[in-house]
Protein backbone atom coordinates (compact mmCIF):
# COMPACT_ATOMS: atom_id res chain seq x y z
CA UNK A 1 0.00 0.00 0.00
CA UNK A 2 1.33 3.53 -1.15
CA UNK A 3 2.21 6.22 1.79
CA UNK A 4 0.82 9.40 1.50
CA UNK A 5 1.20 11.59 -1.62
CA UNK A 6 4.02 13.94 -1.23
CA UNK A 7 2.57 16.24 -3.87
CA UNK A 8 -0.56 17.43 -2.16
CA UNK A 9 1.30 18.48 0.87
CA UNK A 10 3.32 20.48 -1.01
CA UNK A 11 0.49 21.77 -2.89
CA UNK A 12 -1.28 22.83 0.50
CA UNK A 13 2.18 24.18 1.54
CA UNK A 14 2.29 26.60 -1.13
CA UNK A 15 -1.33 27.79 -1.77
CA UNK A 16 -1.14 28.39 1.75
CA UNK A 17 -3.98 26.13 3.38
CA UNK A 18 -1.98 24.39 6.19
CA UNK A 19 -2.58 26.38 8.79
CA UNK A 20 -0.20 25.81 12.36
CA UNK A 21 -1.76 24.95 15.65
CA UNK A 22 -1.00 28.19 16.96
CA UNK A 23 -2.79 29.84 14.13
CA UNK A 24 -6.08 27.98 15.49
CA UNK A 25 -5.39 28.41 18.79
CA UNK A 26 -5.01 32.02 17.80
CA UNK A 27 -8.26 32.19 16.08
CA UNK A 28 -10.48 30.55 19.01
CA UNK A 29 -9.07 33.12 21.25
CA UNK A 30 -10.44 36.03 19.28
CA UNK A 31 -13.19 37.74 21.32
CA UNK A 32 -15.44 37.19 18.09
CA UNK A 33 -15.18 33.92 18.84
CA UNK A 34 -17.69 34.36 21.87
CA UNK A 35 -19.89 35.99 20.35
CA UNK A 36 -19.91 33.02 18.13
CA UNK A 37 -20.65 30.32 20.82
CA UNK A 38 -23.43 32.82 22.57
CA UNK A 39 -25.39 33.00 19.16
CA UNK A 40 -24.86 29.42 18.99
CA UNK A 41 -26.23 28.57 21.81
CA UNK A 42 -28.71 30.88 21.69
CA UNK A 43 -29.99 29.27 18.57
CA UNK A 44 -29.68 25.98 19.82
CA UNK A 45 -31.92 26.93 23.29
CA UNK A 46 -34.33 28.58 20.13
CA UNK A 47 -34.74 25.24 18.18
CA UNK A 48 -35.14 22.95 21.17
CA UNK A 49 -38.18 25.53 22.71
CA UNK A 50 -39.76 25.71 18.99
CA UNK A 51 -39.46 21.46 19.14
CA UNK A 52 -40.47 21.27 22.33
CA UNK A 53 -43.64 23.77 22.01
CA UNK A 54 -44.70 21.94 18.49
CA UNK A 55 -44.35 18.85 20.13
CA UNK A 56 -46.66 20.00 23.11
CA UNK A 57 -49.28 21.86 20.98
CA UNK A 58 -49.78 18.68 18.39
CA UNK A 59 -50.38 16.15 21.72
CA UNK A 60 -52.87 18.63 23.19
CA UNK A 61 -54.53 18.63 19.81
CA UNK A 62 -58.08 16.44 19.56
CA UNK A 63 -58.37 13.80 17.61
CA UNK A 64 -60.24 14.31 14.16
CA UNK A 65 -63.73 12.24 14.29
CA UNK A 66 -64.23 10.26 11.14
Amino acid sequence: MPGPDPRGRRFGLAAGRVVSSPAFAAEDAHPQAAWGLFWYGLFLLWGITLGMAARRRLRERPARRR
